[in-house]
Order: C-alpha cells, then sequence, then structure tokens
C-alpha cells in the first residue's frame, strides 16, 4: 500500500501483480495527518501550507503491465500512468480520486468506479478508448474517454438505493454484443416521487445510447433480484442544460399520467418488442 506519493522514470519497465494476485493500492486517506505530525515534529509555522495534492499524486511513466489482481486508487489519490497495458484483474478508482492515463486506446477486463475519476489523456481531449467486459458504478464517479464494452459484457449501477449518485460522462459509448444491463433501484428514476429515484448523466450521443439500450437484444437486470427487468429510459434537459439519460422501471399504472410522449412511445415500443 502507497500513503505518499511515488515517481518511476520512463525508462523503467513496471510490473504490478506478476504472479496474477494481490492488491496494489495508492491511497491518500493518512495525507491530512501525515503534514500534521510532520510540522509539529519540525516546529513548522502555522502559515505553511500543505501540499496535498502533490503529495498523494503518484507517476509511472515506464511501460506498466497489470497482469491480474487488483489495482485501487482511493482517498484523493491521483495516479498518472503513461502507458498501461492490461493483461488481466480489476481496477478500481474510488473515494475521490484519479486514474489519468495517456491518450491511448486500453483494454482492461473490469474497472468499478466507486467514486472516483478515469481520464484518458485529458479532460478537454479524450479521443481513446476504453474498451471493458465488465463496468461497475457504485459511487458518483467520472469517466472522461470513450467507452466500448465487449462482447458478452456487462454494465452494471449498483447505487445501493441512494437517490443522489449517478455516473457523468464525457465520451462516446459503444456497446458490443450480447451485454447485460444490471440496474439496481438507485438507478432507475421513478416518478411522482418515489424513493430511489436516481439517473444516469450522459454528456453526450444521449439519444444513440437510449436506442441501443432498447435495442431487441438486450437484456436489462434487477440487481436485487438478478431477473430480467422492463426498463423505460428517456431523455430529461437538467437546469444547467446539461441532458440525462433516465431509467425508470415500467410499472406505468399509477405513472402513466405524468409521462411525457416521448416516454409513452419509448414505453410502447419496450412493449411491443416482448
Amino acid at each position: 500500500m502507497f500513503y505518499d506519493s511515488i515517481y518511476i522514470g520512463k525508462n523503467v519497465p513496471i510490473v504490478l501483480n506478476k504472479d496474477a494476485s494481490g492488491a496494489i493500492i495508492f491511497t491518500g486517506e493518512s495525507t491530512m495527518d501525515d503534514f500534521r505530525n510532520l510540522f509539529t515534529t519540525y516546529a513548522v509555522p502555522d502559515t505553511a501550507t500543505p501540499d496535498y495534492e502533490a503529495s498523494r499524486t503518484s507517476e509511472l511513466l515506464g511501460t506498466t503491465t497489470l497482469y491480474g489482481g487488483r489495482v485501487i486508487v482511493k482517498e484523493k489519490a491521483v495516479l498518472n500512468i503513461s502507458n498501461l497495458n492490461v493483461r488481466g484483474g480489476e481496477v478500481i478508482v474510488a473515494s475521490e480520486a484519479q486514474l489519468n492515463l495517456a491518450n491511448k486506446n486500453i483494454t482492461m477486463p473490469s474497472l468499478t468506479l466507486a467514486g472516483g475519476t478515469v481520464t484518458l489523456g485529458t479532460e478537454d481531449n479524450h479521443t481513446a478508448a476504453l474498451t471493458t467486459s465488465d463496468l461497475t458504478v457504485t459511487d458518483n464517479s467520472t469517466l472522461n474517454a470513450d467507452l466500448i464494452i465487449a462482447d458478452n459484457g456487462s454494465i452494471t449501477f449498483d447505487f445501493g438505493g441512494s437517490d443522489e449518485k449517478k455516473l457523468t460522462m464525457g465520451c462516446a459509448v459503444t456497446l458490443g454484443n450480447d451485454y447485460k444491463v444490471y440496474l439496481d433501484h438507485a438507478t432507475i428514476t421513478m416518478l411522482m416521487g418515489y424513493e430511489n429515484a436516481e439517473g444516469i448523466t450522459l454528456m453526450n450521443d444521449i439519444e444513440n445510447i437510449r436506442d441501443i439500450l432498447l435495442a431487441d437484444n438486450v437484456r436489462i437486470y434487477d440487481t436485487d433480484t438478478n431477473e430480467e427487468s422492463d426498463i423505460l429510459l428517456y431523455t430529461q434537459t437538467e437546469s444547467n442544460g446539461t441532458m440525462s439519460l433516465k431509467a425508470v422501471k415500467a410499472t406505468p399504472e399509477p405513472a402513466t399520467a405524468t409521462l411525457s410522449l416521448l416516454a409513452l412511445a419509448a414505453l410502447a415500443a419496450r412493449r411491443k418488442r416482448k
């Protein structure tokens, strides 16, 4: 586990979990306490300003290969990797942490966003694509990369009943064949003030993604029951102008009167295909 920042130059190859097991953790959880203790020990004046971000930021500039196990970035840590190759394992970015990768296409078997941010390139320039077979989102998170879900892959939104959490994506999305979408109750925007309202915010390609998720071969599952669910998807414009894609569990009897014409048309199309 790395509590402090590390730096490895570009001429040094980096091997992570060569035996394809174990966990490598980058965390900033003790940064504030470390600074406090250090300042006390060396009688640093109270006017001194700690550089928390620099102390939480690690850089791996050489070719970095993940063979398996898990790489976890959490607690506001920042991990910059210039050249990442993933042969196996899972990447987890949690609790306001950041994983910044070079602007190149990357394939990884599994990515979990649990409150963190993943960026390919820069926030304003992310033309590379991230391909994964298993994307799981469990907290407010951001993905700045074109996303490709591989054939037979899955997307899981498991927000544990929260009515606030969402995934923000400044990218395009491509979904492979025979993938599954898992939605828990929190991901579903219930109408008329129902509990566990939630939305998935997608910064572009809203209509395209809605149509993909409503395609004939798409199977949508409820994470609570692991059974297929009938999901209504519709777009909504937020007060700040951001377009959102909302997912609603289709229980239309009490809610039909509040649906827009677009929502009703989507629901009718969904049912017609069954």
